[in-house]
This record gives structure tokens, C-alpha cells and sequence, in this order.
């Protein structure tokens, strides 16, 4: 026992190992380690160690012990080839030396056979692993169960070694995590792991790291070096694999691309977790005014605020009565379960979160788990953003920072949660600027909030305000939705359009009129048969054929013909960004233009945003702006290229935008089409 205890105090000063998940059936573990290498039923070990450090990890060793490796290595070193009783018994002697370790770390802090809870805590954080308090707590009774422990009256100041055994067992096998996250993670992988292979991929990886960044900013930092670890020993692990060896290799396709598998995900989220408890441990004793290890509702909010996160009374309220927490006042493992829900919800009260979600399928109509960006804009707006007031109206650039063209359900949220904070902090200006004293004393206004449901005074306090501007987007969205996504300024538009047909009493066009109005919108119907064909399929899908049409089943013909064709625009813009060097929202405009000189003729070329025509379209220099005599040039030639109206096709589309890029700036002015001519060199003599 001295001997143990000297070496446990050894130990102490580096970081203590732990043994490999499935410990109870190491000869199967050794086994599947062995035959990765095997080649004439014999692994060759190299000059530098590194087969015993793949075979560990290949056996489980999430982390692997260099002097311990040397040691139980040294007396192979001689040895050219090792058969499996020799590889066998190096893995037994190593695993025996891990558990000694784990005993003499527990004795060198134990008296009397059993050890101080404190002692046991500095342990599992040498293992690197960061809990608190509850955590352990739970682990505890997670050990009285499994080892039927009798239940005893107060709380256990000592374990003894079987308990601590199974705690250190239990947290190697959960990579450091309680059952009850161990579990949360799980559903977390299998949520992200959309196509169910057991890897997350590039495409799941993005969506993934959205998630993590939710009140922090090292996630894409984590995620890429995940990625870089796992190609790295993918890489050693393939240079050590015989060529012509005795088993079929393993498919490391995977790892070397950087996709994860579930052990690979739980490593990059203790990390994330150690980081992430420091980071926030920090900052919760620093807002403790009182040094009682709990912070109060305001010194709440305001460690979010350190967090980057506004903190919603609705959505505090309903992390508090998920995870049961009747107290005013939080402790630290109380605030992580508040941010904990708070992140797996985008940190939104439950309607928003479930308005939200349905949004994002209601536009998803293949059900792939994805939108487009012109699917997405519109799964925003009807939600009710871009809506109405002007305040609402200003552009986003959030497809500009996508790196692909297409918008998970989990991104989708985080642009709800960028839109939403854009909205408050429009909100608070706005309050601070004609409240009294410029809004001070909010915050003492803050958990008074909380406990009262009353009706508006004479005065508003900011929670009651932005209730009130809440439901006037609720009315807007409300409204675009009963209008089939057309905002009110659309509709009064095509409603003028709809009744210079001629109706009938009852409000109704007569069905012979309805071509002639889908014309005067897209004058385009009257030479494109693919545009006739496809308004034609509307109107037989929303049932629009009746001998006379109200204004509804108008509007609803026409959202389906708008919904078609944004469809076909979609498929092509991933190839129209490739080709021209477009980001997702610059190919977005690109179509869009497409669409006005299809559907429109000359007058969509007049009808293309200036942005588009010049940045996009023709891609200008940026040595400075156009005149106005340039820039009008510039839709002119532009016309003239596409030529008489008829049918317009995409590829016929791009030659002509290829074609107005040869245009040099110089000429835009003159606004005529000069064609470059091309100097073709003359044919070689001939020999006679």
C-alpha cells in the first residue's frame, strides 16, 4: 500500500488514464485491434512505437500513455514480429498498469480504505473531465444502483474503491458525461446524422456546428479540429495496414475525409464541455456579487449578455419549469441546464420554436431536410420578418455567409434567432428614445415581469411594448398568409390587374378572361409554350378551371405558377454559381433576373435591381461607380443582346450575360451593341 501511494502521488502530477469502454471483454476488443494488422497471422511493429498506439486506439485507449507504452513495449524491442499471444499479452500488461494507476491515485488520498468526496472530484478532473456538483451527485446514485448499495440517512462523505471504480469506468465509457447527457447526446448525433450511415458528413457537419455555437464562438474551431485529428490518425492507422494482409482492410474513407462517428462526436463535445465550463464558470463567479455560488434573475440576464444573448422572459420561464427549478436565485449547474434547453430550442419560447419549425417544413415540401435560399427568404417572411413596417424591411446579408445554397433546419433557426435580435434591438432604440429617462429602470422592471399577468396600464414597461409590436407581426404574417405569401402592396396590385377584366355581380372572372390576365403579368405566356404549359398545370393542381374565378383562386393559381418556377430557378442556380463564380445569394439574383427577361422581354430587363444588372450581370470593375449615362447604356445593350421577345432558354441567357461582360466599360455610354471582332490568324502556306 506505501509503494501504491508513492506511485499514486507520482501520478498525481500528470493526467490520470482511464481504461477503454467494454473493459469486461478485452480479448474481442484485442482481437479486432490485432486483425487490423495482421498480415501471415503477424503484426510488424515499427522503430517509433506507433503500432502500439494504433493497436491501443484500435482497442479502445481513447488516449494512450507514451512512458506507459515504453514500458510495456521494452522488452519487445527486439522482436521483429509479434504473433498474437505476444500482442495479447502487451495489451494485458498495459491495461493492468492503468488500473494499478487508477488504484494508487484512489490510495494515495484514501485513509482507511475509503477516500474524501473532494479527493474522488480531483480525480475525475486529472481524468479531464469538468462536472459539477449535480453531476456527481448523479453518478453517485447511478453507483448505489448498480452496486446495490444500501440506502443510508445524510449524504456519504467517503467511497470506497468499487465505487470509485465504476464512476471512473462509467465516465471513460460516456467520454465524461452523466447517463442523462450521455443520453442527450446520443438523440443529438442521431438528429444530426440525417442520412443514418453512423458518420456525420461535410453536409451534417455544417448544421452541427451552427448548434454549438449557440452562445459560443469556438464551435467551427472544435468541429475543424475534430475533423483534423481524425484524418490524422485515419492517415497513421492506413500507413501501418499491410497491403496484403491476412483480414480485409477496414473502409477508412470516412475518417479521412474528417467525417465523425459517434466516439468521435462525444470527444469534440467533452472538449466543447471543458471549454465551455471554464469559459462560463468564469464569468458566473465574476457576476456572483454576493459570493454565494448563485446568481439572481438580473445577474442571470446578464451573464447571457456576456454570452451574446438576450435572454426572453417567456423562454427563462419554461427552462425553469423544465428542468423543475423553483428557485429565484440559480446556482451554476441550474444555469447550464437553462442554457442547455435554451440551445437544443434557439433559445425561443415554445410557440415561436414550434411556429418556426412548421415553418420550415411547411416550405420543405420534399420533406429533405433542407430549403433552398429563395425558399428560405419566404419560410422567413412567413414567419412574418420583411413584413409591412418599414423597420422590418431592411436586407439581410445572411446568404452571403452561407457556404452552400442550401439552409438546414437547424440554420434556418439560427437566421430566426439573427432576425429576431435585429427586430429587439430595433425595438429597445425605439423605447429608449420615448420612454421616460431613456428607458432606465428596465431592469428593475425585469422580474416584476415575470410573476405578473395584468392588463395594459397607461404606462408600458418594455416587456408589455415589445408584446404589443409582437402582435402587430403577428398581424402582418397573419395577413400574408391568408394571402397566399403576397404582401398586401402585391395584392392590391393584382386585385386593380383583376378587376379591369370585366366581373360578373358576384366578383368572379370569367374563365375566357383568365389567360388574358396571366398575360398582362407575364407578357412572356404569350410566346414561351414552357411557361403556357406550366401556368397551365396551376390552374388544373388549384382547382382554378371553373367557367368563373373569384379573386382567392386567382391568387392561388397564380403563388402555385410562382412556386413552379422558383423550383426550376433552384436547380439550376447551383450550377449557374459554379459556372460564373457566384455566392448563393448572388446566384439567387442572377435567376431572378433570368426570371424578369424570360417572363417579361424587354420590359424585365427595365425591371432587373441596378445591383444586379451591374455588380452580378455584367460584373463592373471596382475602380469606381457608373454614371448614369453608363448605367443606362447598360440595360440598352443588355436589350438589344437578348433581342425581339420570343422564347428565352437559360443557356441562350448566359451566352448573352458572357456577351455583355466583353462590352468594355468605355462603351456602356454610347448604349449600342458593337460586336468584338475576333483577329483570326491566316492559314499557313502550303508547300506547293
Amino acid at each position: 500500500q506505501l509503494a501504491l501511494s508513492a506511485r499514486g502521488r507520482a501520478m498525481v502530477r500528470g493526467k490520470l488514464r482511464r481504461l477503454p469502454r467494454q473493459r469486461e471483454a478485452p480479448p474481442e476488443r484485442w482481437e479486432m485491434a490485432f486483425r487490423r494488422f495482421a498480415k501471415g497471422d503477424m503484426v510488424r511493429p515499427d522503430a517509433a512505437g506507433s503500432l502500439y498506439h494504433a493497436l491501443l486506439r484500435i482497442a479502445g485507449h481513447v488516449e494512450v500513455d507514451d512512458e506507459l507504452v515504453k514500458g510495456c513495449s521494452k522488452e519487445l524491442e527486439k522482436m521483429k514480429m509479434l504473433s498474437r499471444v505476444y500482442v495479447f499479452d502487451f495489451f494485458k500488461l498495459y491495461e493492468e498498469k492503468v488500473l494499478k494507476g487508477l488504484e494508487a491515485a484512489f490510495l494515495s488520498r484514501a485513509h482507511f480504505g475509503a477516500a474524501q468526496l473532494r479527493h474522488v472530484q480531483d480525480m475525475i478532473k486529472e481524468a479531464g473531465y469538468i462536472i459539477t456538483p449535480e453531476d456527481f451527485q448523479e453518478l453517485l446514485d447511478e453507483a448505489a444502483r448498480y452496486l446495490d448499495i444500501p440506502e443510508k440517512k445524510g449524504v456519504a462523505k467517503t467511497l470506497d474503491l468499487s465505487v470509485v471504480t465504476f464512476i471512473m469506468d462509467a465516465l471513460a465509457d460516456r467520454e465524461g458525461f452523466t447517463n442523462s447527457q450521455f443520453e442527450r447526446c446520443k438523440k443529438s448525433f442521431e438528429h444530426f446524422d440525417v442520412n443514418g450511415n453512423g458518420r456525420l458528413e461535410d453536409d451534417e457537419l455544417i448544421p452541427l456546428t451552427t448548434w454549438l455555437g449557440f452562445c459560443s464562438e469556438d464551435a467551427s474551431d472544435l468541429v475543424r479540429q475534430a475533423q483534423e485529428l481524425v484524418r490524422s490518425t485515419a492517415q497513421r492507422e492506413l500507413e501501418l495496414i499491410p497491403e496484403d494482409g491476412d483480414y480485409p482492410p477496414p473502409d477508412l474513407s470516412g475518417a479521412l475525409a474528417g467525417h465523425l462517428d459517434f466516439t468521435d462526436f462525444l470527444q469534440m463535445l467533452r472538449n466543447h464541455m471543458n471549454q465551455d465550463y471554464t469559459r462560463t464558470g468564469q464569468l458566473f463567479k465574476k457576476l456572483d456579487a454576493d459570493k454565494d455560488g448563485r446568481l439572481d434573475i438580473l445577474e442571470l440576464r446578464h451573464l447571457f449578455q456576456q454570452l451574446q444573448f438576450e435572454l426572453r422572459p417567456e423562454a427563462l420561464l419554461e427552462s425553469m419549469v423544465s428542468h423543475e427549478i423553483l428557485s429565484e436565485r440559480f446556482s451554476f449547474h441550474q444555469f447550464r441546464q437553462v442554457l442547455e434547453y435554451l440551445r437544443d430550442v434557439e433559445g425561443f419560447s415554445k410557440s415561436y420554436f414550434d411556429d418556426a419549425i412548421g415553418s420550415f417544413w411547411h416550405f420543405d415540401v420534399k420533406h429533405q431536410g433542407l430549403l433552398s435560399t429563395r425558399r428560405t427568404q419566404k419560410a422567413i417572411q412567413w414567419i412574418g420578418y420583411g413584413l409591412g413596417m418599414s423597420v422590418f424591411g431592411s436586407k439581410s446579408d445572411w446568404k452571403e455567409r452561407l457556404v452552400r445554397g442550401v439552409v438546414s433546419e437547424t440554420e434556418f433557426l439560427r437566421l430566426c434567432r439573427e432576425h429576431e435580435d435585429a427586430e429587439l434591438a430595433i425595438w429597445r432604440t425605439v423605447y429608449r428614445k420615448y420612454a421616460a429617462n431613456h428607458g432606465a429602470g428596465y431592469e428593475s422592471l425585469y422580474p416584476g415581469w415575470l410573476k405578473k399577468q395584468a392588463t395594459l396600464g397607461k404606462e408600458l414597461d418594455f416587456e408589455e411594448y415589445c408584446k404589443v409590436l409582437q402582435d402587430f407581426r403577428y398581424m402582418y404574417r397573419d395577413i400574408y398568409r391568408s394571402n397566399f405569401c403576397f404582401t398586401p402592396r402585391e395584392v392590391k396590385a393584382y386585385e386593380e390587374s383583376f378587376k379591369k377584366y370585366g366581373l360578373d355581380s358576384a366578383g368572379r372572372l370569367p374563365q375566357s378572361k383568365l389567360a388574358d390576365l396571366f398575360e398582362s403579368i407575364y407578357p412572356a405566356l404569350k410566346w414561351d409554350p414552357t411557361l403556357k404549359n406550366a401556368l397551365r398545370q396551376s390552374i388544373r393542381k388549384q382547382d382554378a378551371q371553373a367557367k368563373f374565378v373569384d379573386f382567392p383562386a386567382f391568387l392561388r393559381a397564380l403563388r402555385a405558377f410562382e412556386d413552379a418556377e422558383a423550383e426550376l430557378l433552384d436547380q439550376d442556380a447551383a450550377n449557374v454559381a459554379k459556372s460564373f463564380g457566384l455566392s448563393p445569394g448572388e446566384a439567387d439574383d442572377f435567376m431572378d433576373a433570368f426570371h424578369l427577361c424570360r417572363c417579361g422581354g424587354a420590359a424585365g430587363v427595365n425591371a432587373i435591381p441596378s445591383a444586379t444588372m451591374r455588380k452580378i450581370l455584367y460584373c463592373e470593375a471596382a475602380q469606381g461607380p457608373m454614371t448614369f449615362q453608363q448605367e443606362t447604356g447598360l440595360y440598352q445593350i443588355f436589350q438589344q443582346l437578348l433581342g425581339p421577345p420570343g422564347p428565352l432558354r437559360l443557356e441562350n441567357f448566359l451566352h448573352h450575360v458572357r456577351r455583355l461582360r466583353e462590352v468594355p466599360e468605355a462603351d456602356l455610354a454610347a448604349g449600342k451593341y458593337r460586336k468584338v471582332e475576333q483577329h483570326v490568324a491566316p492559314p499557313p502556306p502550303s508547300d506547293g
